[in-house]
């Protein structure tokens, strides 16, 4: 139960900051588990429509059966790679930041977090996205 309670807390989150959003923003949400990506919702604008939308495919999220299974290794390359296309096509006065969202536990895939760091670190060497 416990991790149902963490979901919604994500979710309210999540909801949140994209009442933050502006039409200028340029956003994007992946959902991941064990074998990295599983959904992936837009990139598009931070229009209201745009971010209605965002926030029914949010409140649609749900554990997945296995979800106690993470590569966030792959999740996290994958949605680096995403970040820093999007960051490619934008204007240069944009600013492009990979918000992960997890418990943090790599359970399935590579797991050493040492690694992960530093796979993580390489691909974002230049530091074009901001990884919070």
């Amino acid at each position: 139960m416990e991790t149902h309670h963490k979901l919604s807390h994500v979710k309210n989150a999540l909801t949140s900051y994209i009442d933050t959003l502006t039409p200028q923003d340029t956003f994007t949400i992946q959902t991941f588990s064990r074998r990295g990506t599983e959904d992936l919702w837009g990139s598009a604008p931070g229009t209201a429509v745009e971010k209605t939308d965002a926030k029914e495919f949010i409140g649609n999220l749900s554990l997945a059966k296995n979800h106690y299974k993470t590569n966030l290794h792959e999740a996290f390359l994958e949605a680096l790679l995403r970040a820093k296309r999007d960051a490619k096509d934008s204007s240069d006065d944009a600013v492009t930041i990979l918000m992960l969202l997890s418990d943090g536990h790599a359970t399935t895939g590579e797991t050493d977090s040492q690694k992960i760091h530093e796979d993580v670190y390489k691909l974002n060497r230049e530091g074009k996205v901001k990884i919070f």
